[in-house]
Parts: C-alpha cells; structure tokens; sequence
C-alpha cells in the first residue's frame, strides 16, 4: 500500500524518480524475459516450471505498477513501453539458446538476483536520502522478488535432477555431471543452485 503524508523535497523527488525509472525499465524487462522463458520450455520438467513462472511474470506485473504509482504520486511520468524500458534497462540481454526447462529456470533466476540486488541498493539510497515511502516500496519489491528467486531456483534443481536421470534411463549423454549424486533438499538452496547451473553449462555446451 502506498501511502505519503507529505512530498519530499525536489531534489530528492528528483532522485527518487530516478530509481524508480531506471528499476521500473529494469522489471518491465525481466517480464518479457521470464515470458519468453515459459514460452520456450522444452524437455523434462516443463510442467514443474511452466506455473511458477507464470506466478513470477503477474508479480513483476505487479511491482512496475508499484513503482509506476509512486513515481506518479512524486510528479514524475513514467516511461512503460517496452521499448523505452530495452533501452533503459540494465539487465543482461536474456540468452536464446536456451531451450530446457532448468537452463531457462538458471537464467531466469540469475536476471532475478541482479534486479533484486539493485532493487535492494537503491532502497538503501532512498532512505539515506530521506525518502522512506520510496524506500518502503523498493524493499517490498526486493522481498518480493526474493521470494520468487527462492521458488524458481529450487524448482531449477529439481528439473535438472529429473533431465539427467531421464537421460540415464534412456542412455543419452550426461556432458560429465553424475546424474546419481543425491537429491538436493529444498533448503539446501546454494548446492541445489549450483547443481543447476552445471546442468545449464551442459546443455549449452555444444
């Protein structure tokens, strides 16, 4: 909920726009990302990740119309189009070659931490320059995004434990991960990640 008693001072509405301009280009972005992540599923595990990425797209939804308001209610206009936000964005550009579940899912989560990671800094700034309902805002969203990094990353380790097993049984080629190491727990989440990530390294390797 966004609420505000009174209105900065201009320079800090000024650099409070700022944030939110340049955070907003940034989830518009990541919404296209994870979209196009969903559409391309292929292979094992698709069915695991197909929701959860649905639920991820309509929360960054969610969190541009956020910041949208706030950068509304402190005067600003807000620039959504897609296209103002690819050429605003900091991101890294999405990788295409992806093509089975748990590759899409590592990318997917790797754009999440680095939008959550400066989502989180420029709360901070916000607040030590005064802002706290901007401040507020941006820590909302950093949680929230927090939330969803957690879901996809362990539903990424999970895929990538059900490809490499499905190729053993069809005795297809691993790239060199030992498809029976143990199953990682869900709270085991660094170790799980990881096992993700080699499966990812794998796959686009040619």
């Amino acid at each position: 909920m966004l609420m505000r008693s009174a209105l900065p001072s201009a320079p800090v509405r000024a650099q409070s726009l700022a944030l939110l301009d340049r955070h907003l280009a940034a989830t518009i972005d990541l919404h296209g990302q994870v979209k196009h992540a969903q559409w391309n599923l292929r292979g094992p595990g698709v069915a695991s990740v197909h929701e959860p990425l649905d639920k991820v797209a309509i929360a960054l939804g969610h969190y541009s119309d956020l910041m949208a308001v706030q950068a509304d209610m402190l005067g600003g206009t807000v620039q959504g189009t897609v296209q103002a936000a690819a050429a605003r964005s900091f991101l890294a550009p999405y990788p295409l070659d992806r093509a089975t579940a748990p590759t899409h899912a590592v990318a997917v989560v790797g754009a999440m931490e680095a939008l959550a990671h400066s989502v989180r800094r420029a709360g901070a700034h916000a607040q030590g320059c005064g802002d706290k309902d901007t401040a507020a805002l941006l820590d909302e969203v950093a949680r929230g995004i927090e939330r969803q990094i957690w879901t996809i990353g362990s539903l990424a380790a999970a895929a990538a434990d059900h490809l490499l097993r499905s190729r053993t049984r069809a005795g297809g080629s691993t790239n060199g991960i030992r498809p029976d190491r143990p199953a990682r727990r869900a709270t085991d989440r660094p170790a799980a990640l990881a096992d993700a990530f080699a499966t990812a390294a794998a796959e686009a390797t040619p």
